[in-house]
């Protein structure tokens, strides 16, 4: 989020805070982006449940 915040702020926008919203929204996206191919991509680079076995607390793990 922060750094589009930054890039808007040098692109003379002064009120952020959709832009804050935007960054927050994508950031969660890409974090359940992540979880997803963490637990179901066997195609990936990453080993299935990497990010739990390395006490990497994700957002699918702490809902269920």
């Amino acid at each position: 989020m922060r750094p589009m915040c930054i890039g808007a702020a040098l692109a003379g926008n002064e009120d952020i805070k959709e832009i804050e919203l935007l960054g927050d929204l994508l950031g969660e996206a890409f974090q359940l982006r992540d979880d997803l191919i963490d637990i179901l991509d066997t195609h990936s680079n990453k080993t299935p449940f990497s990010d739990i076995t390395e006490g990497n607390q994700t957002r699918l793990f702490s809902y269920a």
